[in-house]
């Protein structure tokens, strides 16, 4: 993923679009959901399969 996507300057684009937080709840890391919105099309994951993926990837960070 590094290698195709440019980090160092996708964010700061998409940054000052971004919800910053003031209301509702908090927002998601940009970084973090920028890379979901890419893995879930490249692995063809629907949006519930990935939330799954997600969730059993951070609960098994707990364990290490």
């Amino acid at each position: 993923m590094g290698e195709v996507i440019p980090w160092a300057k996708l964010p700061a684009v998409i940054e000052p679009h971004y919800p910053q937080g003031k209301r509702g709840r908090p927002p998601i890391g940009l970084e973090r959901m920028l890379r979901v919105y890419f893995l879930q099309p490249w692995h063809g994951l629907a949006d519930e399969a990935l939330e799954d993926a997600l969730y059993d990837t951070r609960s098994s960070w707990g364990r290490r």
